[in-house]
């Protein structure tokens, strides 16, 4: 347990100090301020958009962060062979897998804190600066929830972009793969509906049907984590739901990398 703190301690604080991450904080400031301005182009419903615009900035950020910081962690340690140096200390595989990833997760969550900071800002002034708008309907307590699960997606993500990092010999591909396994999450619901329609059904072969359903129960329906309409419209949100949500990203996450942790156990570093 003390070297998977101390493993986590030092991937954080690695982490911050990855030029990778100032420069996608950067870009995440760039697109924060300039939420008002672009939001105005909507004359009727600038806080809207405003409140669209900043979840989207949150979820496409942590994106970046989780799939090139997390794959720096253990890919480019193979990659550039230091991981020879890492196996050869008293230390387990396992707990090398399980520190590096608690130690991303955390960056991911304090990332994820400032970025919903700053877009709190920028929305609210949105608000102000377009008085006409002052009274909209968005839901604070939604807007939190939606940023807390983006996180719980981001986790989700985190730990294939370890999984992959496990099993592949370069640090690109589990950069391709993880970027995949995204879109296929996004569109799975999308493309579910549409098999079940009578269009979809008449124009879809069935062994394609069966392979869209079986990835179905395979992949995360990102979907499902994404509270945008709730927060613009005030919807509400059962807490059933999100209770469900929280414990598939949570249980999806641990068998993710309790198979990394096996596919890393086994893996030969000559």
């Amino acid at each position: 347990m003390k070297n998977v703190l101390l493993l986590s301690y030092i991937t954080l604080k690695g982490g911050i100090r990855d030029r990778t991450l100032f420069g996608i904080f950067i870009l995440a400031l760039a697109l924060i301020l300039s939420i008002p301005l672009l939001s105005s182009f909507s004359m009727r419903q600038v806080a809207v958009v405003a409140c669209d615009f900043s979840l989207s900035i949150a979820s496409f950020i942590g994106l970046l962060l989780t799939i090139f910081v997390g794959n720096n962690l253990i890919a480019k340690d193979i990659d550039r062979r230091s991981i020879y140096t890492i196996i050869s200390l008293p230390i387990k595989r396992t707990e090398y897998l399980i520190g590096k990833f608690i130690g991303l997760i955390l960056l991911l969550f304090i990332s994820i804190i400032i970025l919903s900071i700053f877009s709190f800002i920028a929305v609210y002034f949105t608000g102000i600066l377009y008085p006409q708008e002052i009274n909209f309907t968005i839901s604070w307590l939604n807007f939190i929830i939606a940023n807390i699960f983006i996180f719980f997606k981001l986790v989700i993500i985190a730990s294939v972009v370890f999984l992959f990092s496990t099993v592949a010999t370069s640090s690109f591909l589990p950069l391709a793969l993880t970027i995949i396994f995204y879109f296929v999450s996004e569109s799975i619901e999308e493309v579910k509906a549409f098999i079940e329609t009578t269009t979809g059904k008449e124009r879809v072969s069935l062994p394609v049907i069966y392979v869209a359903k079986f990835v179905f129960y395979i992949f995360p329906n990102f979907e499902a984590f994404n509270f945008k309409q709730h927060t613009i419209y005030s919807l509400s949100v059962s807490p059933i739901n999100l209770f469900y949500l929280a414990s598939f990203s949570l249980f999806y996450t641990s068998i993710i990398i309790i198979i990394a942790i096996l596919s890393f156990q086994k893996r030969e570093f000559i």
